[in-house]
């Protein structure tokens, strides 16, 4: 059965968008694959194509999907130097793009609290993943982090032995989950006993916390990540557009 558009208060465009990302989610359209043209979803929705190219464009712009000089529109389908060029922010102190590597990890099943609940839109005491490992440049420890998903999202993820380097590319191809936007709060911290040994840092040295929230295409949160970083020679950049 065709999609249809229903009375709604929303502007058309937006009731067009919701249609085309349901169609993603559920996978009609999977990562990589074309869309068909403007004139065709006009036509099969029943609205004019500047409506449909509206709503493609807020699409492209939240990196759902991209569009291709010449070739046409698709979805956006992650690779791992996508992924570091768009939500890896540290760099070197003179500008040089850090392109991390990833040292010791752990992975283990828990409970939810009350607050990593509410960041992920779970209910108290839901299982979780958590994940903990080092990211490393040069071979030197720079980010203590910390991965908390939804373990409904990620079933059997506990099993993996070997976690790639990059996540975001990962959860797309295995788990058909595409984190389309982040949200990031920066604070200051000190180094704990046990941050300064895993970092190579004296206790107390300063560190650069980021904790993120990533979400999928329907803007449901599906992950948390705080990574604590070393701040001697790199810096935090954000590239505002």
């Amino acid at each position: 059965m065709l999609d249809t558009i229903k009375p709604d208060a929303r502007p058309l465009y937006a009731q067009v968008r919701d249609i085309l990302i349901e169609r993603i989610h559920t996978g009609t359209w999977s990562p990589g694959q074309s869309l068909p043209s403007e004139m065709s979803l006009a036509a099969e929705l029943g609205v004019s194509q500047g409506t449909v190219r509206k709503a493609l464009n807020t699409m492209a712009d939240d990196s759902i999907i991209e569009r291709r000089q010449g070739k046409g529109t698709y979805v956006t389908e992650h690779t791992s130097t996508q992924v570091l060029f768009k939500f890896f922010q540290i760099y070197e102190a003179n500008g040089n793009r850090i392109e991390p590597g990833t040292g010791k990890s752990k992975l283990k099943i828990n409970r939810a609290s009350k607050e990593v609940a509410r960041s992920l839109k779970l209910k108290p005491g839901e299982e979780i993943i958590e994940i903990t490992r080092l990211r490393t440049h040069n071979n030197n420890p720079i980010i203590d982090e910390l991965i908390i998903l939804p373990r409904k999202l990620f079933s059997g993820l506990e099993l993996q032995k070997n976690l790639p380097n990059t996540l975001y590319d990962f959860y797309q191809r295995d788990y058909a989950i595409t984190v389309s936007e982040v949200e990031e709060n920066l604070t200051a911290s000190v180094a704990t006993k046990k941050q300064a040994k895993e970092l190579n840092l004296k206790e107390g040295a300063p560190l650069l916390v980021i904790d993120r929230i990533a979400a999928d295409i329907e803007q449901t949160p599906i992950e948390r990540r705080i990574s604590y970083c070393t701040t001697d020679n790199l810096k935090y950049v954000a590239k505002l557009r």
